[in-house]
């Protein structure tokens, strides 16, 4: 049997570039094996293993020419798989409220009345963003082992361009929002805002003038005013100012 290793074009293109030939040219993340005789006689077989590491969305072809100079008309490749594939290690990327990042962290902390908005773009450079989920907690500190939380709640309606929005339910607590991104080849991401108040109870005044049975006072009079945030012992998110008005209806 004869076998000629020049005759066979191996066809490799990496992110949508023009295919080059392994055989003959260095492409990055891709290396070649030695051929080997798999059968011979009249229906003869060699094989070349070739290898893929890098990430890159490739895509390969095979052309082979035989000694009388005729070319293959394609060729199948076995159970039907794609001639088209991506390597990904790469972790998916994201932000939550993108306005407020500073110096690549996150340094947040957001009071609200009402439900607030997690809101943000998430994106992946080669197998794309397969899902985008939250999670709540009201532990205090950052929580290490996130692999482990089974409670996450996939965000719907993803768009395009990976901008997402999800509303945190209106519940008087002080909480961390963490963020799971998950892409097609399961490689994670997490992120996390810091620490958000929801607080919906008004806050209380308590004013405390001296007694006068006659409301008339012949001397400067000292009135104390009191604020306070700590409504009933529940979640506080603190005063924020404090004004007054004295008005002269003389």
């Amino acid at each position: 049997t004869f076998f000629d290793p020049d005759k066979v074009e191996i066809l490799v293109s990496e992110d949508g570039k023009e295919a080059v030939d392994v055989t003959k040219n260095a492409v990055d993340g891709v290396s070649l094996g030695g051929w080997r005789t798999v059968t011979t006689g009249v229906d003869a077989k060699f094989s070349i293993p070739v290898f893929f590491k890098n990430d890159h969305k490739y895509k390969i072809d095979v052309k082979v020419t035989d000694l009388s100079d005729n070319v293959n008309d394609g060729f199948v490749i076995a159970d039907k798989k794609s001639d088209s594939f991506i390597i990904d290690t790469v972790n998916p990327f994201g932000d939550i409220w993108k306005e407020a990042v500073t110096g690549g962290k996150y340094e947040i902390s957001r009071f609200s009345k009402s439900a607030l908005t997690v809101s943000g773009k998430v994106g992946d450079s080669f197998s794309k963003v397969k899902s985008v989920s939250y999670y709540v907690t009201e532990n205090d500190g950052a929580l290490k082992d996130l692999s482990g939380i089974t409670a996450w709640k996939e965000i719907s309606g993803v768009k395009p361009d990976g901008s997402y929005s999800a509303f945190i339910e209106k519940t008087d607590k002080n909480y961390t929002v963490y963020l799971k991104i998950t892409d097609y080849s399961g490689n994670v991401t997490y992120i996390s805002t810091n620490a958000v108040v929801t607080d919906t109870q008004a806050p209380k005044i308590s004013v405390d003038i001296p007694d006068s049975d006659t409301g008339i006072y012949t001397s400067d009079v000292p009135v104390n005013i009191s604020v306070s945030d700590d409504v009933n012992g529940k979640i506080a998110s603190g005063i924020k100012s404090v004004t007054y008005q004295v008005i002269n209806l003389g």
